[in-house]
């Protein structure tokens, strides 16, 4: 029996890895985790719709996040993209506008079903929170999980963000951070 697509996967970005002289050059090792997670979860025949999400935190003249999390699926699984609607959401710079984005394109494009999130586990409590708080029923899987990866220790910055989504959930404070970084 042929499982139908009903539901929304959605792919988080984690920021680009650090280059030489503080430019960010290429996916972090979990981004790229991610996509491939993002993929193998697609491949599952559960979902009708994968969103890349996370935007321009390269700078304004290098390739989104989500743009570069696509593509490189579609390098490994060129055959995906028949098989499921792919969309990038590319406007985000942080959890917060990851899911306010998310939000809108899915309200625009009239899109149902659960929604569910790939991202890696450490990222998944303060993404849980926020997406509660804008109420948005998600449900949670780490991508360490899809692909049998052991967990990673939780990076440094995470306990901070961790904290001011408490007490930020709207996600002002980070986010005047991370548009500043962005530059």
């Amino acid at each position: 029996m042929e499982v139908q697509p009903q539901g929304i996967l959605v792919a988080l970005g984690e920021n680009w890895a650090k280059g030489k002289h503080g430019t960010r050059r290429a996916l972090r090792e979990r981004t790229v985790d991610t996509a491939i997670a993002a993929d193998v979860l697609a491949q599952s025949g559960r979902f009708h719709t994968l969103i890349f999400s996370t935007g321009y935190t390269n700078g304004k003249n290098q390739i989104a996040e989500a743009d570069a999390m696509a593509d490189l699926v579609h390098a490994i699984d060129p055959i995906l993209s028949q098989q499921i609607t792919i969309l990038r959401e590319t406007i985000s710079h942080d959890t917060p506008t990851n899911f306010r984005e998310i939000q809108k394109l899915i309200a625009h494009l009239q899109l149902e079903g659960p929604i569910t999130v790939v991202a890696p586990q450490f990222h998944l409590k303060r993404a849980r929170r926020i997406a509660q708080h804008l109420h948005i029923p998600i449900t949670t899987i780490a991508t360490e999980k899809v692909l049998n990866l052991p967990t990673r220790p939780t990076p440094l910055v995470e306990y901070p963000l961790r904290a001011l989504s408490l007490i930020d959930p709207d996600g002002r404070i980070p986010g005047l951070l991370t548009r500043r970084r962005m530059r």
